[in-house]
């Protein structure tokens, strides 16, 4: 320095400009943003941070400009040189977490638009079907659930497994008791097999079907496994009986494994032994209740309420739930353990919505039409006559009819004359067209079947209603070039063969060469090998003869 000090003193200017150069690099290659090449800044020379004298470090940003892009235009660069979201306009459909400086699904519950999860997490910035620790009742699907079980709402804001429900105590039968034996092989087969009684997922109790096995030397007798050189048995394991008011017997093997009535035993204190339970109780008699319990102590739980568990409904229209019957809650009789759906505003659609069991009722229209048979306006038949044969139900199917009559072997695509016809062989159609009504014509006229998927689906198309009624669109999977029933464009017109079939609707169409086109395995055709040319029909031709057409609703 000292040399290039006395040398600038005689040469102010040139020095100056040294000087300036080497002072500008030293302090604006790295940390700053001008650019310098340091070990370890290779890549990075515009987001370099100066380590040591000799050695720089690689950031993600030096500046705010550094970190901002057409799809992040408001990112910030911290202090430690990191890119972190400004607003939400950097985070896509997400929101800044400005605290954290990171995008996160939602902030608050507003955020959460899905009505499946309509819960923002905070702790995890994502949206959840329910809040952490929230509890509310549940069920199993079964419907003979008794007490309803709760669930909790975990940390991931979904719902736990549903616990401590309880199934109804009521069995339409009850062929066993809990734990009873039922021989499987006769009394002189060693050893004897058996199955159990036990209680299925509902808390009934049925057979068994695991068969199980007495000792090597016992038979299975009268449900019981016993030495066959016994005597006959007096009674079965486990069976009790009053020896008299204070005392019990219970049926027991002796010490040869012979099953007998043991020594009479006393009834605890309190307890007297009843002739009709047949066993110490407390029990004291009293009028029946429906309360899953035993009132009247003749060990039946409920006998005097027959249509426990019994199919039941309630509600209408679109709110009616089917459930089972259960004790009503002053064990006065029993009601309808399920409960009603929700209801909603009325709608023109042919169902009952608010629920108030009647169809329609109040629906508004636009434009003041009126709303019949859950169609808004006049429903219209789409047929010339006024009549339809096929898809008769216009509130299910608005936009596509079947119109029988009759018509002879021209194109189905021929423009309609608008003459009267159709009514018997002498009156047939010039065009296949003229049995649709005005502002309605021949389905897949053009070519494309899409007005066949808007108005109808493929099971209807074809289960609903009998006869043979045809669209006009040529198909087969094996034309080439090969028709396409995934586009919107027209489809190309077979002149004749076994592609020229016309689409079939009805219960009496058959299956011919084109059963996957529009709709896969169920488009079938009104005459299968048909020769007639592109989309023909003819109803006085071929066996079985057509019906007639389906006829689609023009656009508006």
């Amino acid at each position: 320095m000292q040399r290039v000090a006395s040398r600038c003193f005689s040469f102010w200017f040139p020095c100056l400009l040294v000087i300036g150069w080497i002072m500008w690099t030293y302090t604006m290659g790295c940390g700053g943003e001008i650019n310098v090449t340091l070990p370890g800044c290779e890549d990075c020379q515009d987001r370099c941070i100066r380590k040591s004298e000799k050695a720089g470090r690689c950031v993600a940003c030096l500046n705010n400009k550094q970190c901002q892009s057409d799809k992040a235009p408001t990112k910030l660069c911290t202090s430690d040189n990191r890119c972190v979201c400004g607003t939400h306009k950097d985070c896509g459909s997400g929101y800044c977490n400005v605290s954290e400086g990171r995008c996160v699904e939602c902030l608050e519950n507003a955020h959460c638009k899905s009505e499946d999860k309509p819960i923002c997490l905070r702790s995890i910035a994502r949206c959840g079907g329910c809040k952490p620790g929230d509890v509310r009742g549940c069920a199993p699907s079964d419907l003979k659930i008794c007490v309803k079980g709760t669930q909790t709402c975990k940390s991931t804001g979904e719902w736990d497994s549903c616990k401590d429900w309880e199934a109804c105590k009521y069995c339409p039968n009850n062929p066993c008791v809990v734990g009873e034996k039922q021989c499987k092989t006769d009394s002189k087969t060693k050893p004897g097999k058996y199955v159990l009684c036990q209680k299925d997922d509902k808390g009934c109790p049925v057979w068994g079907t695991v068969k199980k096995e007495c000792s090597s030397k016992e038979v299975c007798d009268n449900g019981e496994c016993v030495d066959p050189s016994c005597p006959p048995q007096e009674c079965q394991a486990g069976a009790t009986r009053c020896a008299d008011k204070s005392n019990v017997q219970t049926c027991g093997k002796d010490k040869t494994g012979c099953l007998v009535w043991q020594p009479k035993s006393p009834c605890p204190a309190g307890k007297s032994c009843s002739d009709t339970l047949k066993r110490c109780t407390d029990c004291v008699p009293k009028a029946e209740t429906c309360n899953q319990k035993d009132d009247n102590c003749d060990g039946k739980v409920d006998e005097t309420f027959t249509d426990l568990g019994q199919a039941c409904e309630v509600g209408k229209g679109i709110c009616k739930v089917s459930g089972v019957k259960i004790c009503a809650s002053d064990g006065k009789g029993t009601v309808c353990g399920a409960s009603p759906g929700t209801s909603s505003k009325e709608q023109c659609n042919g169902l009952d919505d608010d629920c108030d069991g009647t169809i329609d009722n109040g629906a508004v229209c636009a434009n003041g039409k009126p709303c019949k048979d859950g169609i808004c306006g006049t429903p219209e038949p789409g047929c010339a006559d006024g009549t339809r044969e096929l898809f008769t139900k216009m509130s299910k199917f608005p936009l596509i009819a079947g119109c029988k009559g009759f018509f002879r072997g021209e194109s189905l695509r021929k423009a309609r004359t608008n003459q009267s016809c159709g009514g018997n062989q002498n009156q047939a159609c010039p065009a296949a067209e003229d049995l649709c009504a005005k502002g309605w014509h021949i389905c897949a006229k053009n070519g494309d079947p899409t007005d066949l998927r808007n108005g109808t689906t493929g099971d209807d198309c074809a289960k609903n209603g009998p006869g043979l009624f045809v669209a006009a669109s040529s198909h087969c999977i094996n034309s080439k070039p090969t028709c396409s029933y995934r586009t919107a464009g027209a489809l190309p017109c077979k002149t004749g063969g076994l592609c020229s079939e016309p689409i079939c609707c009805g219960t009496g169409c058959k299956p011919g060469t084109c059963t996957s086109a529009v709709w896969a395995n169920k488009t079938l055709c009104a005459r299968p090998k048909t020769f007639i040319g592109c989309a023909n029909g003819n109803s006085f031709h071929g066996s079985p003869t057509l019906s007639g057409v389906l006829c689609c609703k023009d656009s508006p």
